[in-house]
């Protein structure tokens, strides 16, 4: 048998060509962007945009829920603006006056606290947290309290006003021409020391010292150093709160329903001393010759001695940090002063809390108010609070999730439509809850019962899913932002490492974003633990509510005359404010560094 040359056998096998990649480094980062922002996307277009094209279609109907849509054309807008519709326009009225009055006083009013705070005051994480206390409080809570404190007969409020000669309080929550301004009190006090206060004090906290400390030595007082240096730095943050302030005013339906008041609106409706640093260098070449140590101390005497002037400054300096703690003092008191009535209240006895004046504190505290909270028949106070903590973990949870993948896909890949998807998330924030209420309904009864046989309503499904679809604009919106701060250096060389995309997220980004992953948390626990809309619009079954609406349907319970609960119904108010304030307590160090480091703040 005859082999087969060498050469022959070389020119006869044929060559391996090296396998091309078929998808380009390009086209790889398109795959990924679109895929890492799927969940977002998806939910938009099942939650917000579908709804808000079915608002839409029914807004050119006449529709009842369970009936068949009749096309009506444009009779509905006719009625409405015509004013053949009498609650639209007076509706309308209160909604722009409640914004053009609270905005404003608002956003000045939390600039002036976060200026405050920035004063490096001993004791500011005491005071910023006493301010931001209010923020932190549920407004079914909130709504409690106050009604509380509104009460004609027995409230602090009128109390207030009796020590100062007026005989007879107002009816705040049911005169017509006090609802209004009752409740834009509550929202201030709600809202002073809030998102917009720590918004600007990461703001003032990003303005150079420099050019503060350059406006003084050119002879600038602190009113002129303010309005020439601050707040033309402050702009963006201003704006930026002000567009967040005017959305949140056009909500304000909600506050007036957990408070019971919509119905009566709507018919009527300083640096160290140079001279001490060189004494301090000379103090220590005196030691290291030797010299007695009272000697030097009678050096430092004789430095520190000052003229009539700088003496008449330090005491001008020390008056201004007065008149700061001072109104730091006065602040915290009116922040906390509801809280103080509240925690007093629930400590009295039935007897007690109805009597006028009403006494600041109780003869004997009863603590077992809070007890008899899980022992009242036909309430289920135990079973709303495990109700309300399954919910918002889960939707913490989802919101957490959802919210990072979408701003991994807007922040760190460039894919096409990117930007006019952003743009359009961002547009979200600006659409109320409850133009797509309806359509939403529909979707969870209808879309269910036809894929498995039942429908989501009065269940916990319509509250929990939708998290997990995004988590909501802002949460993308900030995770993305703290995203863009971190250098892709980063990503680029765990890359050349052979890292995939979902490595680079897991092991560089997300440990570096944990002030971030924190304030989407604690602002998605606020918001779940504090929704009251959702579940009063899908659950039915007493058992099922979460505690926000739960409280709301004790709050009617107690208002019966046969069996005043007013003292347990504070109890309960202060238990449901519990969990805020731990979580906030737990988590600030990150709740505030994640607002100043994402850029939020303009």
């Amino acid at each position: 048998m005859t082999s087969q040359p060498l050469t022959d056998r070389v020119h006869s096998t044929p060559a391996r060509i090296p396998r091309r990649d078929r998808l380009s480094p390009r086209a790889r980062e398109e795959i990924a962007g679109w895929l890492w922002t799927s969940p977002w996307l998806l939910g938009f277009f099942l939650f917000v945009f579908g709804p808000m094209v079915a608002s839409l279609y029914l807004s050119f109907t006449k529709y009842a829920i369970g009936g068949t849509p009749q096309v009506i054309g444009l009779d509905n807008f006719v009625r409405a603006l015509s004013g053949r519709d009498d609650l639209f326009w007076p509706s309308m009225g209160r909604t722009v006056e409640y914004a053009f009055v609270m905005v404003p006083i608002g956003i000045g009013l939390s600039l002036l606290a976060a200026m405050l705070l920035n004063q490096g005051l001993k004791g500011t994480s005491v005071f910023r947290t006493l301010f931001f206390l209010p923020s932190l409080t549920p407004i079914v809570a909130a709504a409690v309290i106050w009604r509380w404190l509104y009460q004609p007969d027995f409230g602090a409020i009128n109390w207030l006003l009796w020590q100062l000669g007026v005989d007879e309080g107002p009816r705040w929550l049911t005169s017509p021409s006090l609802a209004l301004p009752s409740l834009m009190l509550i929202g201030l006090w709600a809202s002073v020391g809030g998102g917009a206060m720590v918004i600007f004090l990461a703001g003032l906290q990003g303005v150079p010292r420099e050019l503060h400390d350059a406006a003084a030595i050119d002879g600038a007082n602190a009113w002129q150093r303010f309005r020439n240096v601050t707040l033309p730095l402050m702009t963006p943050t201003i704006f930026f709160n002000l567009v967040i302030g005017i959305i949140a005013a056009l909500k304000v339906l909600r506050d007036g329903l957990r408070l019971r008041v919509g119905v009566d609106l709507l018919p009527a409706r300083g640096d160290p001393d140079v001279s001490e640093c060189a004494l301090v260098a000379q103090l220590g070449l005196l030691r290291r010759r030797g010299a007695r140590m009272s000697a030097a101390q009678s050096l430092s005497t004789l430095a520190r001695v000052r003229t009539p002037a700088e003496i008449r400054a330090r005491w001008a300096w020390y008056a201004g940090r007065g008149l700061l703690y001072a109104l730091a003092a006065l602040g915290a008191i009116l922040f906390m002063g509801p809280f103080l009535f509240a925690i007093s209240g629930s400590l009295k006895s039935v007897a007690e809390i109805h009597v006028f004046p009403p006494p600041l504190l109780p003869a004997q505290p009863a603590f077992a108010n809070y007890a008899r909270l899980f022992d009242l028949p036909g309430v289920y106070f135990a079973r709303w609070y495990l109700n309300s903590l399954i919910i918002t973990c889960a939707s913490v949870l989802g919101t957490v999730v959802s919210a990072c993948a979408a701003a991994y896909g807007f922040s760190r890949f460039r894919w096409r439509l990117r930007d006019f998807f952003f743009i359009v998330l961002l547009s979200t924030l600006v659409l109320p809850e409850e133009v797509v209420i309806i359509p939403k309904f529909l979707m969870f009864h209808y879309v269910p019962q036809a894929l498995f046989g039942h429908t989501w309503i009065d269940t916990w499904w319509p509250l929990i899913v939708p998290s997990w679809f995004g988590g909501g604009a802002f949460s993308v919106f900030l995770m993305r932002q703290f995203f863009l701060q971190i250098p892709r250096d980063l990503d680029e060389a765990a890359i050349i490492d052979g890292a995939n995309s979902w490595q680079v997220l897991w092991h560089i980004l997300l440990p570096l974003a944990q002030p971030a992953l924190a304030t989407v948390a604690i602002f998605s626990f606020l918001t779940h633990w504090n929704d009251f809309f959702h579940p009063l619009i899908y659950l039915s079954t007493v058992e099922s509510f979460p505690l926000a609406v739960g409280l709301r349907w004790f709050q009617q319970a107690a208002s019966d005359q046969s069996e005043p609960r007013d003292h347990l119904l504070m109890a309960a108010s202060m238990l449901m404010v519990l969990p805020c304030v731990l979580i906030f307590f737990t988590m600030q160090r990150y709740f505030v560094r994640g607002i100043v480091m994402s850029g939020i703040k303009g």
